[in-house]
Order: C-alpha cells, then sequence, then structure tokens
C-alpha cells in the first residue's frame, strides 16, 4: 500500500499550484463581457426608445443622475458632436443617447426637469423612472458605455471631463470591437 506521504512534498506543492492557476485562468477567461442593458423609456418629448431599436447598431449610452445634468449635458454634447464627425457617412450603424437616471428621484422635484428639457435647444434624453440604467452611476460622474453591433460591452467609464482624443478613443473602440 502507497502512502500519501509517498509524493515528495514540491511536487503536492506545484500540483497545487498548477490547479489554482488553471481554476484562475478559467475564470477569468470564462467571463463575457456585460451586454446592452434591456430597457423601455421614454424622452422628454414622449418619443418611445427600446433595446430592440439598437440591435445590430454600435451603441453608446451616456448617464447620470439629475443633479449632475450639466456636466453630462455638457459632456454628452461634445461626445456626440465628435461622434457624428468620426462616424459621417456610417450614421446608421452608431446610436448615441443620453439618459437621467431618476428612479430615486421624488416626481414633483422633476417635474420642473423636465419642463426645463422640453424647451428648445435640448437633445433627447432618456427619463429612466424605474432604475432600468441605474447600475454604474455615480454622484458627480458621468457614466459612458459603449456596446459594439453585437451588444456587447467594450467601454464602460466615469468621466468628469473629455477632450477630442477621449472620444476619438471611444469611438474606434466601439467601431472596430467585433
Amino acid at each position: 500500500m502507497i502512502s500519501r506521504n509517498y509524493l515528495p512534498v514540491h511536487f503536492r506543492f506545484f500540483f497545487v499550484i498548477g490547479l489554482l492557476y488553471f481554476a484562475f485562468v478559467f475564470t477569468i477567461t470564462s467571463k463575457e463581457n456585460p451586454t446592452l442593458p434591456e430597457f423601455s423609456l421614454h424622452d422628454q418629448f414622449g418619443k418611445a426608445h427600446k433595446t430592440s431599436d439598437l440591435k445590430g447598431k454600435s451603441t453608446i449610452l451616456v448617464g447620470c443622475l439629475p443633479q449632475d445634468r450639466e456636466l453630462c449635458r455638457r459632456l454628452a454634447r461634445k461626445i456626440f458632436w465628435k461622434i457624428q464627425t468620426y462616424s459621417y457617412g456610417q450614421e446608421e450603424k452608431i446610436v448615441c443617447l443620453g439618459y437621467l437616471s431618476l428612479g430615486e428621484e421624488n416626481r414633483s422635484q422633476i417635474q420642473p426637469l423636465e419642463h426645463l428639457l422640453s424647451k428648445p435647444g435640448y437633445e433627447p434624453i432618456l427619463l429612466d423612472w424605474n432604475n432600468q440604467l441605474r447600475e454604474g452611476i455615480i454622484k458627480g460622474k458621468v457614466y459612458v458605455r459603449g456596446f459594439n453591433r453585437r451588444g456587447k460591452e467594450i467601454v464602460s467609464e466615469q468621466w468628469t471631463e473629455t477632450n477630442n482624443q477621449k472620444v476619438k478613443s471611444l469611438f474606434e473602440k466601439v467601431m472596430t470591437s467585433n
């Protein structure tokens, strides 16, 4: 009968380390990127926007909390304008949507905001009353997410400022990722 101590200690040590390494590598490589979240939201003008409308298109979502709407508006405008420039001739292939995560807000406090947003000069902004896109939103930051045509998340970042290079990098990652 062979005892447990028959294998040298160093062999057992490396065997255990090898198993742990394999488990670690398998866990990392088996994780898939998050996908485009399912949502059905209306903008401040009453138009419906849903995930199914975005199938087959690269998508950039830019979201924030109501108190950060001016930061969000400033960054989103820069992102959207630059994306339009970079995507000239490919407009049907990429969609940019801005949204406000309102689920935790008192509706009476938000009604004046809805009125303000519906004035001329404001782009359509999705109003997320049910926290469909709330995950990842942080106070004082703008949450920028990019998804490829298959709906796989390629970019997930918190921004407080932007520049042309940052937007170009976002565009290239989203458009060139398979």
